[in-house]
């Protein structure tokens, strides 16, 4: 609990679909300071969150967004902490990021939420051949595989929506 490893970004897939329209889901959550601290993501983004507040361990899941509820607690960096309010609203502005980090997860205005949406298992897997080459190669032949890498996965993506 309460440990940060700050990692590099390594992709920037679906830049191409802050153009669509998505429903978003906006939960703003109570810190241990009285103070609040917000989130807005897509409805099927999965954010760690445990309906027992952490309580029991076995509970801790990642669940999509448009599942967590006023009560539920979700991952803070010191601990779990209590949803207090959620607004569904349609956006633009789809953004997902890579990190170098192995477990997918991203620290995003100190919730802790994956970098995927609906699954994370497997993009996170298939992510793990792009960190690869990242600790393998220099900086500017990595970024530029990470580019090629991200236009397919847009081009993927684009495939299996029709």
């Amino acid at each position: 609990q309460g440990n940060r490893v700050v990692a590099s970004i390594i992709a920037i897939p679906h830049q191409k679909g802050n153009l669509r329209a998505s429903k978003f889901i906006q939960f703003e959550v109570q810190t241990e300071n009285e103070d609040m601290t917000s989130l807005s993501v897509t409805s099927e983004h999965l954010i760690l969150a445990s309906p027992s507040c952490g309580r029991y361990e076995d509970d801790a899941n990642l669940m999509p967004a448009s599942s967590i509820l006023p009560s539920t607690c979700v991952r803070l960096l010191d601990g779990w902490h209590t949803v207090v309010s959620t607004m569904e609203k349609n956006e633009k502005g789809v953004v997902t990021v890579i990190t170098s980090h192995s477990d997918g997860l991203l620290l995003v205005n100190g919730i802790v939420a994956s970098s995927f949406a609906s699954y994370h298992l497997l993009p996170n897997t298939y992510y793990h051949f792009l960190r690869g080459i990242h600790w393998a190669l220099p900086q500017a032949y990595a970024n530029a595989i990470s580019t090629y890498a991200s236009q397919f996965s847009e081009l993927l993506g684009d495939v299996l929506m029709r």
